[in-house]
């Protein structure tokens, strides 16, 4: 109980006013070794749990180290191991439950929970060298190794398309669905998923921590999180993208 009280204070405060303008979340799960470059700093700082990730800090991961980031309004991102991921902008407006973000996936994996309020749109965006992908509410696993980047979408919806091309066909990726950039080219068709290799990329996008296991079959057999394990942030991604509460367990 107390531990639930504590981990709820916290992201309390992570929502709130408080937030200093220039932070982008804090690390709640950290695993193996892991560093924070920051710019106007000259060595690299450790990883360790409830560490500040700020605005234009890039977190890298080694072979051995993972993290998992609580960003500000909720947003969730998990850090698989040998990811290199940049941390460009973050905020949230809590009246409006409306979130703003973009992340660069310089190299790697992550998955990535946006949890989208009715009557909303939020402007939450990840980038690879050759993809952009925007989140107006969903669940996604996106993985770049050298000249190709992978989108799987586990819940909601997920707009794909070349990164250096604003103006190039954009794809709507569902449920359950796949699609690859390869440098130079437009996204591919999505298509369904098949199950070794989203198993492959839900183990490699694994941050594992203290809690339950993170990843499990829910409603209708989707793919759901139970983030920090604890009530306030726990969310469902229905086909439509939108958050419902699931009662403690």
């Amino acid at each position: 109980m107390r531990t639930t009280i504590l981990l709820t204070a916290l992201l309390l405060a992570l929502t709130g006013a408080a937030w200093a303008a220039d932070t982008a979340g804090t690390v709640i799960v950290q695993n193996g070794a892991a560093t924070i470059d920051r710019p106007g700093q000259s060595e690299a700082l450790p990883v360790i749990h409830g560490a500040d990730v700020q605005a234009g800090d890039t977190l890298t991961t080694t072979a051995d180290g993972s993290a998992k980031v609580l960003l500000v309004g909720e947003l969730v991102i998990y850090i698989g191991a040998q990811t290199s991921v940049t941390f460009e902008t973050a905020s949230f407006d809590p009246r409006l439950h409306y979130h703003r973000g973009q992340f660069r996936l310089n190299e790697g994996i992550v998955r990535l929970m946006a949890r989208h309020e009715p009557k909303t749109t939020n402007e939450v965006g990840l980038k690879t060298p050759q993809a952009a992908i925007h989140v107006p509410g969903g669940y996604f696993i996106a993985e770049h190794r050298g000249d190709k980047t992978t989108v799987v979408t586990l819940a909601g919806q997920i707009n794909v398309r070349a990164e250096r091309d604003k103006n190039a066909m954009q794809m709507w990726v569902k449920p359950d669905q796949i699609v690859t950039v390869v440098a130079g080219q437009t996204p591919s068709v999505p298509e369904t998923v098949d199950e070794q290799t989203l198993a492959r990329l839900l183990t490699d996008s694994e941050v594992p921590s203290a809690y339950a296991a993170e990843t499990r079959l829910g409603k209708r057999g989707q793919i759901v999180d139970h983030a920090l394990g604890i009530s306030p942030v726990r969310g469902l991604l229905d086909d439509q993208g939108m958050a419902v509460a699931m009662e403690g367990e």
